[in-house]
């Protein structure tokens, strides 16, 4: 091995060798507040990778938006994204970076991992009720003023956190769970069956799971539940992403979903591009296949919530129209799986009379 690190090579995020040391270090990275079933997924991560470096230490970190040391995740270092963007900014306070280059990428990182990761906590939402008609106020502050006005409502002696209050005045604008109420109501008109739930009430994060009658019959071929194999969307304050999923609902259930994996890594989704759809394990059961992001952050940013609505409806019509998509190839791929599946009664015709 030539190369002191990777990016998703066995399925983590990150994974750095140190060849003298023979230690190898798995980091897993999740941004999101840090979750039990993390742990678990960490593990079997850890025990994949002990047997294919017998002659290794293996080290696992997880890198949650939760502080350090919040939750007891025993022998895995766990670190929050807070203490990463402040040992950095530490160090470039210091003047350890001498190059101007060098610098300006740092500052540059610094506020990515800053508006990514610092201004959504776990009481995101809680911030949002309690101060409703603040924020109100203060985006009518935005849309007359813009950033600056928003800026100048914090005190002289409080400017660290006028960047903080813009993103956050912005982000408010948003509302995920009329949208993901308008998305199902959408599903339904087009005869799709539908799943929601929240993922963590307290940051504003809504999931809504779909499948058509013939995803739900081709589960139930393959020896699955309904919503064992079904396309989803992530909506947040931050985020909304399409994804396609597969699930695993009753413990009989993993036999199936054993043979579905072992067939999709033998006979990918697309051959010219083998790795285009690695399975990830997403927790509770969830292997998430196929990922795209329909709106980032920096969009919503700049969007009201009629104008995200106004975007992402369209977007889905036409993902689910277009012969073109990815909607389309992936669930072709899995109406042949089904087809050609033992489950699949085969249907004989009368010989010809005569």
């Amino acid at each position: 091995m030539n190369k002191p690190g990777w990016r998703e090579r066995d399925w983590v995020d990150v994974t750095i060798l140190f060849k003298k040391e023979k230690c190898l270090i798995a980091v897993e990275n999740k941004p999101d507040s840090a979750q039990p079933q993390h742990l678990n997924q960490v593990r079997r991560y850890e025990k994949k990778l002990r047997k294919k470096h017998k002659d290794h230490t293996v080290r696992s970190v997880l890198l949650s938006t939760s502080p350090d040391g919040s939750v007891n995740f025993p022998g895995i270092a766990h670190v929050g994204w807070d203490s990463v963007r402040e040992n950095i900014g530490s160090v470039l306070a210091a003047g350890k970076f001498s190059s101007l280059d060098v610098q300006a990428f740092i500052r540059q990182y610094l506020d990515m991992v800053g508006r990514w990761f610092h201004p959504v906590g776990d009481g995101f939402v809680a911030l949002l009720d309690n101060h409703r008609a603040t924020l109100k106020e203060l985006r009518r502050v935005l849309e007359k003023d813009g950033d600056d006005g928003v800026r100048g409502m914090v005190s002289a002696d409080r400017t660290e956190y006028r960047d903080t209050l813009v993103r956050l005045v912005r982000e408010s604008k948003q509302n995920p769970k009329e949208l993901r109420r308008a998305v199902a109501d959408c599903l339904k008109r087009r005869g799709c069956d539908t799943l929601h739930f929240t993922k963590n009430h307290r940051r504003g994060v809504y999931w809504l799971n779909w499948n058509n009658a013939g995803l739900a019959d081709v589960a139930r071929r393959l020896g699955c539940g309904d919503f064992s194999l079904s396309w989803g969307m992530t909506f947040a304050h931050h985020k909304v992403r399409a994804g396609f999923y597969l699930y695993q609902t009753k413990p009989e259930e993993q036999g199936p979903l054993d043979r579905i994996k072992r067939f999709m890594q033998a006979t990918p989704i697309n051959r010219h591009k083998p790795n285009e759809y690695p399975m990830r394990d997403s927790g509770f059961g969830w292997y998430r296949v196929y990922d795209h992001e329909i709106l980032s952050r920096d969009k919503l940013y700049e969007m009201s919530a009629p104008e995200v609505m106004d975007k992402v409806i369209p977007w889905l019509e036409d993902f689910m129209d277009s012969d073109d998509s990815e909607y389309r190839r992936i669930d072709d791929y899995f109406q042949c799986l089904g087809f050609g599946s033992d489950e699949l009664p085969i249907r004989r015709e009368d010989p010809p009379s005569g």
